[in-house]
C-alpha cells in the first residue's frame, strides 16, 4: 500500500485545520497507526505541496536552519535538511510522484511567480522509459534542445526529433517511432553526431559575448582582475629586482623617486575605496553572468 502521504496527495503529512481548507482539503482521514494520527486529503498533489510551502512560509521564518529542522522533524530527522521535496519524501518513504515543474507551481500559488520563470506551465505528457532513452540519446547524438532527459515528451523533444530526422534526411513524425529508434541506432552505429555549422563551431568568446549575457560579464570580471593583478604583479617584480641586483636598482632609482613622489601625495586612505570599487566591480559581474545563466535556464534558453 501506498503510503498516506501520497494516497491523500499530501506530501508534507498535514493534520486537517484552517491552513490545509485554505489549499482545498475537504475531508481527513484518522491513520490506523495506533497513535490516533490524522492526515488531510488533497484533490491534488500541487494543492497539497502549495500547503506544504504555506506551512514553511508562516511558520518556519526569523529561525535557523537547523532550528527548522528540529521544528518540522520533532527533533527525529537526521535527513530533514533537504527540505520540502525531501521532507516528503521522508514522510512517504519513496519520492512523491511530482515532477519538478509540479513543484515550482505549487511554490509559485504560494510566493508568486519568479522573475525568469513567467509561464509556468505542467506538463501533459505521462513518464516514458522509451522517452527518456530518445531523449538521452539525442542528447548524446549533439541535440541539446531536449534539455533534462525526463522521459516526459513536449516541446523542446519534439523540436530536437525533428531537427534529428532533418539532419539524417529521414522523413517522419516529430514523435517516438520505429522509424526514429532505427535511425538513432544507426546514426550510432555510425559515430556520427550533429553537425555545426563553422560559424559556430569556431566563435570565439569576443563574437559571443553579444548573444550570451554570461560571457560578456565573464569578460568585464576579466578587465577588472587585470586592473588589480596586472599593477600588483608588474609592482612586484620591479621591486624584487631592484631590491636584489644593484644596477637594476641605481637604474630605477629615478623612476621609483617619480613614482613615491605622485604616490606621496594620494592620502593612504584612497587606496582602500580604490580597491574595494575594483572588488565590487568583479563581484557585480560575476553576480550577473550567475543572474543571466539561471534566468536563460529557466526560459529554455540554456539546456
Amino acid at each position: 500500500m501506498e503510503p498516506a502521504s501520497i494516497r491523500y496527495k499530501n506530501p508534507g503529512a498535514q493534520w486537517p485545520g484552517v491552513r490545509v481548507t485554505k489549499w482545498g482539503s475537504t475531508s481527513f482521514v484518522t491513520l490506523n497507526d495506533g497513535q490516533g494520527n490524522k492526515i488531510a486529503v488533497f484533490p491534488t498533489f500541487v494543492q497539497g505541496a502549495a500547503a506544504q510551502f504555506d506551512l514553511w512560509a508562516s511558520n518556519y521564518t526569523g529561525i535557523t536552519l537547523k532550528a527548522a529542522i528540529d521544528k518540522w522533524s520533532g527533533h527525529n530527522s537526521p535527513a530533514g535538511w533537504k527540505l520540502l521535496k525531501a521532507q516528503s519524501r521522508w514522510e512517504a518513504g519513496k519520492p512523491i510522484p511530482m515532477s519538478d515543474a509540479e513543484w515550482q507551481l505549487a511554490q509559485t500559488k504560494v510566493f508568486g511567480p519568479a522573475t525568469a520563470a513567467q509561464n509556468v506551465t505542467l506538463p501533459t505528457a505521462t513518464y516514458s522509459n522509451d522517452v527518456k532513452r530518445v531523449q538521452s540519446d539525442l542528447i548524446a547524438l549533439g541535440y541539446h534542445e531536449v534539455g533534462e532527459a525526463d522521459g516526459l515528451i513536449g516541446g523542446k523533444t519534439r523540436g530536437a526529433i525533428t531537427a534529428f530526422l532533418g539532419d539524417r534526411s529521414v522523413p517522419a513524425a516529430a514523435g517516438i517511432s520505429p522509424a526514429l529508434t532505427a535511425e538513432i541506432a544507426k546514426s550510432k552505429a555510425e559515430g556520427w553526431s550533429r553537425p555545426v555549422a563553422p560559424k559556430r563551431a569556431y566563435a570565439t568568446a569576443k563574437e559571443t559575448a553579444p548573444k550570451v549575457e554570461a560571457v560578456k560579464q565573464n569578460a568585464w570580471s576579466r578587465f577588472w582582475s587585470k586592473v588589480l593583478t596586472v599593477p600588483s604583479t608588474a609592482g612586484a617584480a620591479v621591486w624584487c629586482v631592484a631590491s636584489n641586483i644593484s644596477a637594476a636598482n641605481d637604474a630605477a632609482s629615478p623612476y621609483v623617486s617619480l613614482v613615491k613622489e605622485y604616490i606621496s601625495g594620494v592620502p593612504g586612505w584612497v587606496w582602500l575605496p580604490v580597491i574595494a570599487a575594483v572588488g565590487f566591480a568583479i563581484w557585480r559581474s560575476t553576480n550577473k553572468s550567475e543572474a543571466a545563466t539561471v534566468a536563460d535556464y529557466q526560459t529554455g534558453r540554456l539546456n
